[in-house]
């Protein structure tokens, strides 16, 4: 069940404590924002 593919799961398998998650996440909701922004 453990696989290298992805750059969630393995991260968070890895245990990255959720830091590398969090900072995909982010970056995520920038460009989320950004788009609906327009900008």
């Amino acid at each position: 069940m453990v696989r290298d593919v992805g750059p969630i799961t393995p991260a968070t398998k890895r245990g990255f404590s959720g830091v590398e998650y969090l900072a995909q996440a982010s970056l995520a909701r920038r460009a989320a924002s950004r788009l609906i922004s327009g900008t």
